[in-house]
């Protein structure tokens, strides 16, 4: 009975960090702002409503003085007659506290399935390095926390290009997580070092809505990268709007965590998410 509730769990903390991958932000390039943008002759727009663009045009990192809190809810179905259904909640904000620079703290991650418990925060930061449109790059770092035992659990640096034609945008990132404590860390729940390249095709279909097709590769150790790697697969579909200057995204997800592994095709575990946040100019 141990067993298969161990099992249980670590099918749990996979598919919660390959469906994460996924997610329309992970927030950092899909949810934040856009630098200004001058008003066309003619047009009347507010300062705050000249920092936001559409999805596929906004840049690496939140224009300065930006505040963006978002909140992202996950749903993974049992995968089998014996497993339990998943739920979560992550309640973080974004802030463009300096010209290319953003922090990104994940203040509340919680678990509502189960025994309802709070889960690891997290704190990083964003730096934009290129931003020659089409072609963007930024870089970030990460620290984990943990809620018990050790506090200090592990890091991930990793990097991001962004490439826009017309209304597409191309998302091509590489990210590795790295345990300093043992403890599983980061959305793939590395448990020493792993990597996660995901890599995402955006569509602008008018100012307000937008799909998304996103895969790429997971490797949950890369002692062991024939065991855990992964190919997920998901699509995003978005809507974006300025309410009285507050301007708020909507994303409903779906993924296969782990579309393609060592196993071949997996279309047992998925995920249903919703993502929503809301940007604000201090």
């Amino acid at each position: 009975m141990s067993q298969t509730v161990s099992l249980r769990k670590r099918l749990g903390a996979f598919a919660v960090g390959a469906a994460l991958v996924l997610l329309p932000t992970g927030v950092l390039a899909q949810a934040s702002g856009a630098p200004a943008a001058a008003p066309s002759a003619g047009q009347a727009s507010s300062e705050d409503e000249s920092y936001f663009l559409p999805i596929t045009q906004r840049r690496f990192t939140l224009p300065s003085r930006i505040i963006l809190p978002y909140a992202v809810l996950l749903d993974i179905p049992p995968a089998s007659s014996d497993a339990s259904n998943f739920l979560a909640l992550n309640l973080g904000t974004l802030f463009g506290f300096a010209d290319r620079w953003m922090v990104d703290a994940t203040f509340a991650p919680l678990v509502l399935s189960e025994s309802f418990r709070y889960g690891n925060p997290e704190l990083g930061f964003a730096y934009q390095v290129v931003d020659s449109r089409p072609f963007e790059l930024g870089v970030t770092a990460r620290a984990f926390f943990s809620s018990t035992g050790v506090v200090f659990s592990g890091v991930e640096t990793g990097a991001l290009v962004l490439l826009r034609s017309g209304r597409v945008r191309l998302d091509v990132g590489a990210f590795l997580p790295i345990s300093t404590s043992g403890q599983p860390v980061g959305v793939l729940r590395a448990s020493r070092v792993g990597l996660r390249v995901p890599v995402s095709v955006l569509l602008q279909l008018n100012e307000h809505f937008h799909v998304a097709l996103r895969s790429g590769a997971t490797f949950g150790d890369l002692g062991t990268v024939g065991d855990t790697f992964a190919l997920p697969l998901g699509v995003t579909a978005g809507f974006s709007t300025n309410v009285h200057g507050f301007w708020i995204d909507v994303l409903p997800f779906f993924s296969f965590p782990a579309f393609y592994g060592r196993e071949g095709v997996n279309t047992r575990v998925m995920s249903f998410g919703l993502s929503t946040g809301f940007s604000k100019k201090l």
